[in-house]
């Protein structure tokens, strides 16, 4: 297991729960995150954040990954631990773009 930093691209329903996706910003790849009760993708309560807030698009936070859980279709796919997710910051923030 390890904590990781993912930048938020993506956060869809699907079957009434969540679709969570992004860029694991140490290995620059993409990574879907499966949670712990429901096959498949990750209940709100999982997507969400201790104080209740969900991820939302461009959110940039910490979760502690598992194990890969990919499938042929997604290959993509890892199991996020038990526990909550820790925003950072969001990743379009002004203050946070070079200078041009």
């Amino acid at each position: 297991m390890s904590v990781r930093r993912i930048a938020c691209l993506a956060n869809s329903y699907k079957h009434d729960h969540r679709c969570v996706a992004g860029i694991d910003l140490s290995t620059k790849r993409w990574v879907r995150l499966i949670g712990n009760e429901i096959a498949g993708c990750m209940t709100l309560a999982e997507a969400s954040y201790a104080d209740g807030n969900p991820i939302e698009l461009l959110d940039v936070f910490e979760v502690e990954l598992c194990e890969p859980c990919g499938t042929e279709c997604q290959p993509e796919n890892v199991r996020i631990a038990e526990g909550h997710l820790t925003f950072l910051r969001k990743f379009d923030l002004p203050e946070r773009r070079p200078a041009r």
